[in-house]
């Protein structure tokens, strides 16, 4: 992983994510998916698919690759000025220290129109796990710019979606919270969700038939608004 900044600045956004542990399966399998590794941040090549030529392939990647193989717990937020990024690892640190690893099981499916790796939404210990670092991290959250807020709001959110918004800075928190790791870009036609549901049902084979552990999670940074998202630290579950 990256060495931490010395300093944050107004440019630069972080986030808390569940990303895999760096030397498990998963991780090498969901990176090699999107064609990079968010932690070392290299490019990889891509799986050869059945039926898809490798612009497709690439293209349809194209934004999950820029965040990296991830599941957001805290979505990305610039650093307020009151803080620096060692109080903020600070907090991480004894946020994560309250909770006990566990497991959880995944599955492929679509989420609106796109693909990702889903869990069982009744799985209340990872619902936890974000609702805490929400709230408790959200001192560290600068404001949002009105331009975010407007953004965000062309996703026609639900009443509830778009308080939570003005509230915390993201709209899937609390009760709105569904986990998912992307895998695509939004798919307008149907029979080509289908197609990819089951290439990357088929990628993630070994992972899906066995338990996912979560023994951490994850500070990523996007140095500029042009950057990707890099994984800088991880945090272990100590409870």
């Amino acid at each position: 992983m990256k060495t931490l900044p010395k300093s944050a600045n107004d440019s630069q956004r972080f986030a808390i994510y569940f990303s895999p542990e760096i030397d498990s399966n998963l991780h090498s399998t969901g990176s090699q998916w999107l064609g990079r590794d968010s932690s070392s941040g290299k490019s990889i090549k891509q799986p050869n698919i059945k039926g898809v030529s490798s612009s497709y392939f690439y293209s349809v990647t194209k934004t999950p690759r820029r965040y990296g193989f991830h599941a957001t717990l805290k979505a990305p937020f610039r650093l307020n000025t009151k803080f620096t990024l060692k109080d903020l690892c600070s907090q991480i640190h004894r946020l994560s220290a309250l909770s006990k690893p566990f497991s959880i099981n995944l599955k492929v499916q679509k989420l609106g129109n796109f693909i990702a790796l889903m869990m069982n939404p009744n799985e209340q210990k990872m619902q936890n796990l974000a609702s805490q670092l929400v709230e408790n991290l959200d001192q560290f959250r600068a404001p949002l710019h009105q331009k975010e807020i407007d953004k965000r709001r062309m996703s026609n959110l639900t009443a509830s979606e778009d308080k939570n918004l003005l509230q915390w800075g993201y709209p899937y928190v609390f009760d709105d919270f569904r986990f998912h790791m992307t895998l695509t870009e939004t798919i307008p036609c149907r029979s080509d969700q289908e197609f990819m549901v089951n290439a990357a049902s088929s990628h993630f084979s070994e992972d899906l038939d066995r338990a996912t552990k979560v023994n951490s999670i994850s500070l990523f940074v996007q140095e500029s608004s042009e950057a990707d998202f890099l994984q800088i630290q991880q945090f272990a579950l100590q409870k």
